[in-house]
């Protein structure tokens, strides 16, 4: 019983070792640890230090003999704790990474490190049960007594035991990365085969949220809307290569923007990925536990921005991938008078904030079709005209596409022309197989001045190019505006 009961004291001072040592080497991850777990980020710094050494003076207090019953209670205690916050944290849907054993292993706490917590827990209890006095020889005493066949045993004991532990550690951190990678595929997957009815319309309202904030504060949706602009939610993944990238941008648009527009990022927690978002100055960064905002606001993969009105609408479709999260951006600010003055388009930009109204000159455009030929709004004079704005890539285009192909083929009496103003390439749009005029607006620049908050979006010009109706949002308004269901040619 006392070989067994110093066999288990080792155990939990190489664990306290390794891990107290571990954590004084990577003191800012293990600053980022205690903030996640909820601590205010003030007590993070001290905290860094002194739980290590409090955990390097529990390791010595188990090796030595007179102190080891007191080192397997204060083992006991810390082990409860650490138990405690973790199942806070899972309890709140948090997943925070543990940096239990700083840079060597660290994490996402689940209910395995509640488990291994927990059978630690149960060995420093059997020390502490057997009492001060049955506790054992000391550690030193214990090792400087053995012979040379005890030390070739006892260092052929130690080797395999590391072996193993090395081993172990490997295989979890290939599993732990296998595991990424699948929840990427996964995503990715999810993203292609994504199903338009699990996005959010325009114009419901935004499913309102609490998250924590990188720095510890709690944040809700009300707040980032309580300077009365746009808000931009930018979701994001550790891991994902294409957010990381996008990063830098974001931090712009939040210094150049943000008296126009509020830009926040929702991700989850993760050591690395949380040092790059700080190392970048963002603000707005905030940690979701279980995707649990992803699936409220129907949003598949990642990057991926929704823009949210003043009023707390839905004011666009997903816009998934940087390029149209740019598009996203330039729509939601508009370009700022010196731009419009460097490019020469400022007499061809509506003085209003968000759009030219109905009884309004339509706003000038010069595009290409698909050969490539310029069209402008001339071009469509003498014809009432639908605008269409669409985007290949949008999920509520491509539900709507047959819709669209049907009242080509069987085009009403009183039907209007329907021109498309679309996102994305020449050879995306020829693909969808559509009769009607195409004009490439690749950058997205007209749904400023026509006030288009996303695609599919609709808005009638007259025979003299006025606009004569509000901007429609939607497959059923956008085909009720080009006579969906009217009588057909004879």
């Amino acid at each position: 019983m006392t070989i067994a009961l110093l066999a288990i004291r080792l155990l939990l001072a190489a664990v306290f070792l390794v891990a107290g040592a571990a954590k004084l080497a990577d003191r800012r991850g293990s600053r980022d640890a205690l903030v996640a777990f909820g601590l205010p980020e003030w007590s993070s710094a001290p905290l860094a230090v002194v739980l290590p050494l409090i955990e390097l003076s529990v390791a010595g207090a188990l090796l030595a003999g007179t102190a080891a019953w007191w080192g397997a209670a204060a083992a006991l205690g810390l082990l409860i704790a650490f138990m405690f916050a973790i199942a806070i944290s899972l309890g709140r849907g948090l997943a925070p990474e543990c940096h239990c054993f700083g840079q060597l292993h660290s994490a996402p706490a689940g209910p395995a490190t509640l488990i291994r917590n927990g059978l630690l827990a149960a060995a420093a209890l059997s020390v502490v049960i057997a009492g001060p006095e049955s506790v054992g020889p000391s550690a030193f005493a214990w090792l400087g007594g053995l012979g040379v066949s005890g030390w070739a045993v006892f260092v052929a004991v130690a080797v395999g035991a590391a072996m193993l532990l090395f081993v172990v550690s490997l295989l979890l951190a290939l599993l732990s990365q296998n595991g990424r990678l699948v929840l990427r595929v996964e995503a990715l997957e999810a993203q292609l085969a994504h199903d338009v009815g699990d996005s959010l319309p325009v114009g419901a309202f935004a499913p309102a949220f609490e998250l924590r904030a990188l720095g510890g504060a709690e944040v809700t949706l009300a707040e980032l809307l309580a300077a009365q602009q746009p808000l931009l939610l930018v979701f994001t993944e550790p891991h994902c290569g294409p957010c990381a990238a996008l990063v830098p941008e974001i931090a712009q648009w939040q210094d150049d923007h943000g008296d126009r527009l509020t830009v926040a990022v929702v991700g989850r927690r993760d050591r690395a990925a949380n040092r790059e978002l700080a190392k970048h100055g963002l603000r707005y960064v905030l940690f979701q536990g279980a995707r649990e905002v992803s699936v409220g606001y129907g949003v598949a993969g990642t990057p991926t921005a929704v823009l949210i009105a003043a009023d707390g609408k839905i004011a666009s479709s997903p816009a998934v991938g940087a390029e149209a999260i740019r598009r996203l951006v330039a729509d939601a600010v508009g370009p700022t008078p010196a731009s419009r003055a460097a490019t020469g388009d400022d007499d061809g930009w509506p003085s209003l904030p968000w759009g030219a109204k109905p009884g309004e000159p339509a706003p000038n455009f010069l595009l290409p079709d698909l050969t490539g030929a310029l069209f402008a709004l001339s071009d469509l004079r003498g014809h009432e005209t639908v605008l269409l704005f669409w985007d290949p890539g949008c999920g509520f285009c491509r539900a709507m596409l047959e819709d669209l192909r049907a009242w080509e083929r069987e085009r009403p009496l009183s039907a209007p022309t329907l021109v498309l103003i679309s996102a994305g390439g020449a050879n995306a749009n020829r693909a969808q197989g559509l009769q009607s005029l195409i004009l490439l607006d690749e950058e997205g620049r007209l749904r400023r001045p026509y006030g288009i908050p996303g695609t599919p979006c609709g808005v009638v010009v007259d025979a003299e190019n006025t606009i004569t109706s509000d901007v429609v949002l939607g497959a059923d308004a956008v085909l009720a505006l080009a006579g969906f269901g009217a009588p057909v040619h004879a």
